[in-house]
């Protein structure tokens, strides 16, 4: 929509918040619940993912698969293929040698994006692990998002395209991510509850949290009209929901289940305030400094 900001500085503080957020985690610096920052992570990808579609669409009247893929291609594959490749370099350097076949394989597997699948089925338990983790065990989110991004274009190209009526298609997105997002909630609550491994690492268990932000996306130009006496307490809101997230959870909480409402919630009341003008007195000016714009860009 018009009255939509191209650029959304906030968001690049958000993601300067998330990735700040799981470092400390990994570190024990003392932010023990810090890995909700993938969960932020998700829900902004989500939403910029499905503005670009959309606003594709808008301008064009269609949006073109090969030159989406490509750009997905041209940003994450070389910067993983180069980890991969200096991980395994130095896994037959370091490692101990009865690993490297279980290494190599893990390897194979985050090229392929689907580690996050091999984790699961390896029955690997992110919080409770005995053996030391694989070297690969950090590509399981980005399998996540490319598996995302892989069904949801030509989702969104069947509810785009088969309905002429914008209103129409408007209320059918909404619908579809609305189904989407409760039975994916569901099963997050379910399998967490049932089978750790996969109820942190399954696709089914967190597409969800991708389609919020789309969510987001796909019902923007609505959310600009939101008063601005209502956005800057929302994004505060928005702000402490994931700030008491990381400091209260630990690796105890049963996670992501019920308990990543709050982190995804949080991401998305900071997103959604934002969609119109700047909202004053919110927690854009913190987001917005350079430091926090800096490591979210690079991040």
């Amino acid at each position: 929509a018009d009255g939509q900001r191209r650029f959304r500085p906030d968001i690049e503080g958000l993601r300067a918040i998330a990735v700040i957020a799981v470092v400390l985690s990994h570190a024990s610096l003392g932010v023990r619940g810090g890995y909700v920052g993938v969960d932020v992570f998700f829900v902004i990808s989500g939403f910029l993912i499905t503005r670009q579609l959309i606003e594709e669409v808008d301008r064009r009247g269609r949006f073109s698969f090969a030159k989406f893929y490509a750009r997905r291609v041209r940003r994450i594959v070389p910067a993983a293929t180069l980890v991969t490749i200096a991980t395994l370099i130095g896994a037959y350097f370091w490692a101990i040698p009865l690993r490297l076949g279980a290494i190599a394989r893990d390897g194979l597997a985050a090229a392929l994006f689907g580690i996050n699948w091999h984790l699961a089925a390896r029955g690997t338990d992110y919080f409770q692990a005995s053996a030391p983790p694989s070297p690969f065990q950090h590509y399981w989110s980005l399998s996540v998002e490319e598996q995302f991004y892989l069904g949801w274009p030509l989702l969104l190209a069947i509810v785009l395209f088969s309905l002429r009526n914008p209103r129409q298609r408007s209320r059918t997105l909404v619908a579809v991510l609305s189904i989407v997002i409760g039975l994916s909630l569901w099963a997050s609550i379910y399998f967490t509850d049932v089978s750790a491994p996969y109820g942190y690492f399954g696709t089914h268990t967190r597409v969800w949290e991708l389609a919020v932000g789309a969510l987001i996306a796909a019902t923007a130009g609505s959310l600009q009209r939101l008063p601005r006496i209502l956005a800057a307490p929302a994004a505060w809101l928005g702000f402490g929901a994931i700030l008491v997230s990381c400091f209260l959870y630990s690796p105890a909480t049963l996670y992501p289940g019920f308990a990543a409402v709050l982190p995804v919630a949080g991401a998305g009341l900071i997103i959604c305030a934002g969609c119109g003008p700047a909202p004053r007195g919110g927690p854009e000016a913190l987001l917005s400094v350079w430091p926090m714009r800096w490591t979210g860009r690079i991040s």
